[in-house]
């Protein structure tokens, strides 16, 4: 069972490059039929009291990894390469899982009293108690972000066969519908221009702007989504995976990745932010460009 706030002890780990040789038998996840998979995902774990464990947890064969410790429910959320497992702390024995079904991420919300859990069409929210109080229905496509704000979720859907971008808002409290939000809406001005979430161009800049990202960088291991191009240089606006943006300039290095402090980027928690910043001044300056260059002509 879950605890009051507070109560519970907070769970260090450290994801292993494979299976230990030496120390306790490691404890073995599996998604509901022990097969004979010998090594997945391989996590040590240190409890409060100081004693450790090792888990080896049956994983996709890619995809979202994230660890979650919820001190508040004596719970640990792990995704194993889009694999989810919700594990009670004190006895890594007891735990729970949603299957096959792909899991994009976990969040918790403000007060810590609910885990929010993104299963490729679905939000699955789990109380301290480590059991499921409400599931979404009919979200319309492919959950990519979660941000749980004063009680309101607001869930990044990928709609079907090419369709836009789209916010689905939904009570934290019990998964009601509150409204719909359309990224395709936003105007973008010049030089910026908008590129569909599923266009070849979109991946190449994903894929480009992972290349780029050295270890040590703040956005390494972060999953952005692009949503515009700057057609006058090669700054991009990404969508990262909270729901947060993030304006990278990229340099399509020969040997990836950068050094520190590239590729630069600049931070903003919504749009409305970034258009004010970012793209209205450069919507100004672009045109002063071309002004000065046909008087010169």
């Amino acid at each position: 069972m879950g605890t009051e706030p507070g109560t519970g002890q907070s769970v260090r780990w450290e994801v292993l490059k494979g299976l230990p040789g030496v120390g306790a038998i490691p404890k073995h996840f599996h998604l509901g039929h022990p097969t004979p998979w010998t090594e997945g995902l391989v996590v040590r774990f240190w409890n409060g009291d100081g004693s450790e464990w090792v888990g080896n947890f049956q994983a996709g064969g890619s995809g979202h990894t994230e660890i979650v410790d919820w001190p508040e429910a004596n719970a640990i959320a792990v995704i194993a390469r889009d694999k989810f497992y919700l594990v009670d702390a004190k006895d890594p024995g007891d735990y729970g899982t949603l299957g096959q079904g792909p899991v994009s991420g976990a969040i918790l919300n403000e007060d810590r009293t609910r885990l929010f859990v993104a299963e490729e069409y679905e939000v699955i929210a789990y109380g301290r108690d480590r059991t499921p109080v409400w599931q979404s229905n009919g979200l319309g496509g492919t959950v990519i972000s979660m941000t749980d704000t004063g009680g309101v979720l607001a869930v990044g859907v990928e709609e079907e066969m090419g369709e836009p971008f789209v916010t689905v808002c939904l009570s934290a409290e019990d998964g009601s519908y509150l409204e719909v939000q359309n990224d395709s809406s936003i105007l973008f001005l010049e030089p910026w221009v908008a590129l569909r979430a599923d266009s070849e161009s979109a991946k190449f800049f994903e894929h480009e702007v992972a290349r780029e990202l050295a270890p040590s960088h703040s956005l390494y291991g972060r999953r952005l989504r692009t949503v515009a191009k700057n057609s006058a240089c090669d700054d991009l606006l990404f969508r990262l995976d909270d729901g947060t943006y993030a304006e990278v300039h990229l340099t399509f290095t020969r040997t990836p990745p950068e050094r520190p402090g590239w590729p630069r980027y600049r931070a903003f928690e919504n749009l409305a932010d970034w258009m004010v910043a970012s793209m209205r001044p450069e919507h100004i300056e672009h045109f002063r460009r071309q002004g000065s260059r046909s008087e010169g002509a």
